[in-house]
C-alpha cells in the first residue's frame, strides 16, 4: 500500500464461551502508517481507567487484530495480556484506494468526526442492539458505495430505532 491510500476494514471476533456463536465487530482505519481501531463496547464491562472516545465508542482500546478471550475468566476480556488464549480476530470486509477513492471518503468520515453523528452514543444492550455490531452497520450503511459488510452472525447490526 502506498503511503498515500486509504483502507478502512471490518473485523470480527467470537465471543468467549458460551457465546462464541456471535461475533463482535470493529472498524480498522489505516492511512500514512498510522492504524486506529474504533468499537463499541458495554461502559459497565470497563474498568473506571478505560475512557471512552465519544459516549459507547472507543478508540484503540485494543490493538488492531486482538479478539476476545476464549472464555471467560477473573482477568477482564480488555487487557491483552491476558494468558489465555484468544479467538482469532477475521478481516470480514475491507475497502482501499487513493486520493479519490470510496475508501479515503470513509476514512475521513471515522476519523474527523463523523462518529460524533452516531445515534446511539449513550446506549448499549447485549443482544438485540444497539451494540458493537449496530455501530459497525451504522459507519458501514453511511457509505453503501464502498461495498462493506457484517457477518451473518453478527447480534445487533439490523438494530433500529423504532418509530412511535
Amino acid at each position: 500500500m502506498n503511503k498515500q491510500d486509504y483502507k478502512v476494514s471490518v473485523l470480527s471476533s467470537k465471543l468467549g464461551v458460551p457465546l462464541n456463536f456471535v461475533v463482535h465487530t470493529h472498524l480498522v482505519t489505516e492511512h500514512d502508517g498510522v492504524i486506529n481501531r474504533y468499537d463499541v463496547f458495554a461502559p459497565f464491562t470497563l474498568s473506571k481507567n478505560h475512557s471512552p472516545y465519544l459516549g459507547v465508542i472507543f478508540k484503540n482500546l485494543l490493538p488492531p487484530a486482538t479478539g476476545f478471550l476464549l472464555w471467560y475468566q477473573k482477568k477482564k476480556w480488555w487487557q491483552a495480556d491476558a494468558p489465555l488464549r484468544r479467538w482469532e480476530t477475521k478481516v470480514y470486509s475491507t475497502v482501499a484506494g487513493d486520493e479519490e477513492s470510496c475508501a479515503r471518503t470513509l476514512w475521513e468520515f471515522i476519523e474527523k468526526g463523523g462518529l460524533e453523528q452516531y445515534p446511539h452514543q449513550t446506549q448499549y444492550r447485549f443482544v438485540r442492539g444497539p451494540n458493537s455490531n449496530t455501530f459497525t452497520q451504522w459507519v458501514v450503511d453511511q457509505f453503501p458505495e464502498c461495498d462493506l459488510s457484517l457477518p451473518w452472525n453478527a447480534w445487533g447490526k439490523g438494530y433500529k430505532i423504532k418509530s412511535r
